[in-house]
């Protein structure tokens, strides 16, 4: 249980992106000043995949079996899980998945991950 509990961060960013990215897009509110930004959704999907990448970096460094793998695994899990809701919103009619969304999901997570070796490196 100790370590299910590192993880806590990046089961709720896992959660909370889900929750975001399988609900009907009519029913989330964005403001009209913002709403205007040309491509949002590509930096809103950069955003929330950088923002969990950074998590399971992060909690994957307090598992001392999985730390060396912490890059690895802070690339692979954004990634297949934004693919896989890009395949979930292509079949269940609500929202229709795009890949170009799962593109900007992976931008998010390689620039995170850049920014964490460069913070480590100047370290």
């Amino acid at each position: 249980m100790k370590r299910a509990a590192n993880y806590i961060p990046t089961l709720l960013a896992l959660t909370a992106i889900g929750f975001v990215c399988l609900m009907p897009s009519g029913r989330l509110y964005i403001p009209a000043k913002i709403a205007t930004i040309p491509h949002l959704d590509k930096y809103l999907h950069a955003f929330m995949f950088a923002v969990l990448s950074y998590c399971a970096y992060c909690d994957s460094c307090r598992d001392e079996r999985r730390r060396r793998f912490s890059f690895l695994l802070a690339f692979i899990l954004p990634t297949a899980y934004g693919g896989l809701i890009e395949i979930i919103q292509s079949l269940g009619g609500i929202r229709t998945g795009d890949w170009i969304d799962w593109l900007a999901d992976v931008a998010g997570v390689t620039i995170m991950l850049l920014a964490i070796m460069l913070v480590r490196h100047n370290k």
